[in-house]
């Protein structure tokens, strides 16, 4: 009995045993338990937080590209990313490849380095970020070995700022103790100096389209000429102060009309029509004399020229621009009253070309614009008289006026100044210079000599002489230089 009792008791042992162990496997169980739901919270939360990060990443990012004005833009991208961080400040570095050094452009919080600072490459912790391309974190930047001095720092984190492969700065967030910054902290900023990056590019691109447009306001503002844009529906997008004078109807009446109905009446709308279909078309109206109509009916002469306005091979407006000519049309009218074109040619004479030859002049000092005469002499017409008769004379001078007329524009001023000379007046421009208008000539000529059935060549010998309002001369001084230039040509051409 006593056996069985004893026997009893170490059962019972063992089984107290077995249980001590079992609890001590629960509470081992309870505890991994309740570490594996703390882990879980945490990873929810951190889950949660980069949940909320991200989505005020992409918030932040719609809102910068948004942002066109660069000094707002930068200001803005720094208190962006000091608050997505959890920073009590930040700076921004922009590169001048000019100078290849980083300069200190925007800054938000307190205890920043001036704006405007220099950092050189491998210098600072920006310096350093600019040189590895490579995110930076400091828990102490006072005590980190490569600390630029005068810099009041303490924890902070550096990322590179770059569109593609251009790096464009460095993007700094600092913190006060004892707030440090994380690896997830550096990869969240790196992402964000991305979106960042795409929108300094737009509002860089913004900046530079509008320092061209108000270039180009200002230049279509200072033209003479009345320059006229239309989209390619022949609707008007762009009419500048020349325009406004010409026509007088002011830019906001006019923008969005169709200016073949602004500007003309029944008997020229027909041109003005076709002149349309060939634009838009893809073809160019060379300089072209002919009338418009002002907003009080009245009509004006104008040289009208036009071209259409291609992106690549897309067609998406034309330009126009019109010049007064009602001064000039008005002066050749009275020209013919006084009998001053020369009756072979149609040209001006002697007397015709001197007289509007110095009000071309005068207009050239008001506009300080530079002019080219011409002057040339015919070779050989004498040995053409005796050849063929004066009637063949007449006519090689009236082909080489046809001649003239190809090489120069209706606006310069051609004339046969005597028997066998002529004179043009014209203005030089960068696109039409003495070499370009004498290549030119030159050319004409030798196209009219290939001729079929020709029995001579028509030949000239140039000389140019330049007018500078700077240092004004008579139109008689003009002619006399050019008259001396042509017959040292003449004199080397003979010695050759």
């Amino acid at each position: 009995m006593m056996k069985d009792q004893d026997k009893t008791k170490e059962q019972l042992v063992d089984e107290l045993v077995a249980m001590r162990q079992r609890v001590a496997e629960l509470e081992t169980l309870e505890t991994e338990r309740l570490s594996a739901e703390q882990a879980g919270k945490r990873a929810e939360e951190e889950i949660r937080q980069r949940t909320a990060q991200l989505e005020a990443l992409r918030q932040v990012g719609l809102e910068l590209t948004a942002e066109l004005d660069l000094d707002s833009l930068l200001h803005s991208i720094v208190s962006q990313a000091v608050e997505l961080v959890g920073g009590t400040a930040g700076g921004l570095y922009f590169y001048r490849p000019d100078l290849d050094v980083l300069v200190w452009v925007t800054a938000v919080g307190p205890h920043l380095v001036p704006v405007e600072s220099v950092l050189q490459r491998g210098e600072g912790l920006s310096g350093r970020v600019w040189e590895t391309s490579e995110p930076l974190i400091v828990d102490d930047y006072q005590q980190w070995e490569g600390r630029a001095e005068g810099y009041p720092l303490k924890a902070v984190v550096g990322v590179p700022v770059r569109w593609g492969e251009r790096f464009l700065g460095v993007l700094n967030v600092l913190a006060d103790p004892p707030h440090t910054f994380s690896p997830a902290d550096a990869e969240l900023l790196g992402l964000f100096a991305t979106q960042a990056a795409i929108a300094i590019r737009n509002a860089c691109f913004f900046e530079e389209i509008e320092e061209r447009r108000m270039y180009l306001e200002g230049v279509l503002g200072a033209a003479p000429d009345a320059i006229v844009a239309m989209d390619a529906r022949h609707r008007i997008v762009e009419w500048n102060s020349g325009a406004e004078r010409l026509f007088g109807y002011s830019r906001e009446e006019v923008i969005g009309q169709d200016i073949d109905h602004l500007v003309t009446n029944p008997d020229v709308f027909e041109e003005a029509a076709g002149f349309t279909r060939m634009v838009t078309g893809g073809g160019r109206i060379p300089p072209t004399e002919t009338v418009r109509y002002r907003k009080d009916g009245s009509p004006v002469d104008v040289l009208l020229a036009s071209s259409p306005i291609l992106v690549g091979d897309e067609f998406i407006g034309v330009v126009a621009v019109y010049t007064d000519i009602t001064a000039r049309v008005r002066m050749e009218e009275t020209l013919r009253a006084l009998a001053l074109l020369d009756d072979l040619t149609g040209l001006y004479n002697r007397r015709g070309f001197l007289t509007l030859g110095q009000q071309q002049l005068k207009a050239a000092d008001r506009a300080k614009r530079r002019m080219l005469l011409l002057f040339a002499d015919f070779n050989g017409l004498k040995r053409i008289n005796d050849a063929f008769g004066h009637p063949e004379g007449d006519r090689a001078l009236i082909e080489t006026a046809d001649v003239l007329r190809e090489t120069f524009r209706e606006s310069d001023v051609i004339a046969r100044f005597g028997g066998d000379e002529f004179v043009v007046l014209a203005i030089e421009t960068n696109g039409s210079p003495a070499e370009v208008l004498t290549a030119r000539l030159q050319e004409n000529l030798k196209a009219r000599n290939a001729r079929e059935g020709r029995r001579y060549e028509l030949s000239l010998s140039v000389g140019l002489a330049r007018y500078d309002p700077e240092s004004p001369c008579s139109i008689d001084e003009l002619v006399a230089q050019a008259d001396r230039a042509m017959y040292e040509q003449k004199r080397d051409n003979q010695k050759a």
